[in-house]
């Protein structure tokens, strides 16, 4: 009996070894995913991070670009309509002097009417004395 003791003693402590070292690798297993999950969530964080400041560099960019483009299109326009200006103002320049052209040219044309019959008379005396004068 007391040998039935020994060896049950024997192996309730060989199990309570073989039980402790599975315990110990269950721990070692357990700490080894807990330090993956935490590893995992702080680079899940920092790429978080990460993520939100490039979208925040981005819309940063993005309103800079906005910015810019409605600068460089008020600033073309602002041009575009300088020339217009220019432009009609040429316009009306040269409908003013066209006008005042034409005007000049009837006055022209009306003193030259005028002058007409005495030119073709004084054609005609000229024609005369050279006539006579052969």
């Amino acid at each position: 009996r007391s040998a039935d003791l020994a060896r049950f003693d024997k192996e309730e402590a060989h199990e309570r070894e073989q039980h402790r070292r599975d315990l110990e690798a269950v721990t070692r297993e357990t700490e080894a995913v807990r330090e993956q999950i935490v590893g995992a969530r702080v680079k899940s964080s920092a790429s978080l991070r990460e993520s939100q400041q490039q979208l925040a560099a981005l819309h940063k960019e993005h309103e800079e670009l906005v910015n810019q483009s409605e600068k460089a299109r008020k600033k073309m326009y602002d041009q575009v309509s300088a020339v217009v200006d220019t432009l009609l103002t040429h316009k009306e320049q040269l409908a003013r002097q066209l006008n005042d052209l034409l005007h000049h040219c009837d006055v022209s044309a009306r003193k030259l009417e005028q002058h007409l019959p005495a030119l073709a008379a004084a054609r005609a005396a000229k024609a005369a004395e050279d006539g006579e004068g052969s």
